[in-house]
C-alpha cells in the first residue's frame, strides 16, 4: 500500500502510516500496534463494566468503543458496546455491535 499526495509526510504522518501498514501486514490489533498491553486492556475493561453495571451507559458505550477500535477481535468489548448502546435506545447501531 502507497500513499502519496505529492508531498513529504511529517514525522507524526510517517508513524501512522507505519502503524497502519504493520496492522495491516501482520494483522496485529491497534493496541499492539501501540504497545498497549492485555493488563491495561483488561483494565479499561473493567471500568467500562463497572459504568454498564452502575447504568452509566452514556460513559459505558464510550469506553467500549476505545476497546473495539484498539482490540477489535475480542468479542467480550463489542458485546459491551452493543448491550450499552441498546441501553441507550439506540437499537441501530447495537445491531451493528453485536454482529
Amino acid at each position: 500500500m502507497h500513499f502519496s499526495s505529492g508531498v513529504e509526510p511529517d514525522t507524526e504522518q510517517t508513524g501512522t502510516l507505519e502503524i497502519v501498514k504493520q496492522i495491516l501486514d501482520e494483522g496485529i490489533s491497534l493496541a499492539t500496534a501501540k504497545g498497549i498491553s492485555e493488563d491495561e486492556l483488561e483494565a479499561v475493561y473493567s471500568i467500562s463494566y463497572n459504568f454498564y453495571q452502575q447504568r452509566k451507559f452514556r460513559e459505558a458505550e464510550k469506553i467500549f468503543t476505545f476497546l473495539c477500535l484498539y482490540s477489535h477481535l475480542d468479542s467480550r468489548f463489542w458485546i459491551g458496546l452493543g448491550a450499552s448502546r441498546e441501553a441507550l435506545g439506540d437499537f441501530r447501531n447495537a445491531i451493528e455491535a453485536y454482529s
